[in-house]
């Protein structure tokens, strides 16, 4: 295709304009399936969005990549940016979902599979992500699965504390709960028992 051409092109300038291009003409999808390092590099040095680099990662089958970026989205705590709790429950569970992927595609099943159908370029740039036990991958779903119905309790607090008219937060307890992972002890010191 067209694309395919443009991107085997080694011009920096001329890649970093085609994927601005493709991304401000509605074509993420399109522009994400470009397998390259040149692009994973600008996605990273320049657009700076967690999304579209795990997004990217998951296209290319480089799951537990995806699941970091959306990890680490999930439970950073930079106060310049404010990250909606809805969007940090949406982040773990796309994380967990990333996580299981990678774990499937670690089993030996799916590497016999692989060895069947011959050489696939894609699987074998994925098999350049991190190598990581399925051990490993139990615990990270297991410690985002907590983090969850954790974050699901924080929104039902949320939603109550938003939906009283006589509730009288601080400002930055209120902001903790809208934009922080709170923890379930500090949900129920500092709000359950404050809201009873």
């Amino acid at each position: 295709s067209l694309v395919a051409a443009c991107a085997s092109s080694s011009d920096d300038k001329f890649l970093h304009s085609m994927y601005e291009h493709l991304l401000s003409t509605n074509q993420v999808k399109t522009a994400l399936r470009i397998d390259s390092t040149s692009l994973e590099t600008w996605l990273i040095n320049e657009k700076e969005d967690s999304n579209l680099l795990s997004d990217y990662y998951s296209i290319h089958g480089r799951h537990f990549s995806a699941g970091e970026i959306l990890l680490d989205k999930a439970v950073a705590v930079d106060p310049n940016e404010k990250v909606p709790l809805a969007q940090r429950i949406e982040c773990l569970t796309r994380a967990a979902n990333s996580y299981s992927l990678a774990m499937q595609s670690n089993l030996p099943s799916s590497n016999m599979m692989s060895m069947i159908g011959g050489y696939d370029q894609r699987r074998d740039r994925a098999l350049q992500d991190r190598q990581v036990s399925v051990e490993t991958l139990k615990a990270n779903i297991k410690a985002i699965e907590e983090k969850l119905d954790v974050a699901k309790i924080q929104q039902r607090v949320l939603t109550t504390v938003d939906q009283s008219q006589n509730v009288d937060l601080k400002p930055e307890m209120l902001d903790a709960l809208r934009f922080k992972l709170v923890s379930v002890s500090e949900l129920y010191n500092d709000y359950t028992c404050e809201l009873n």
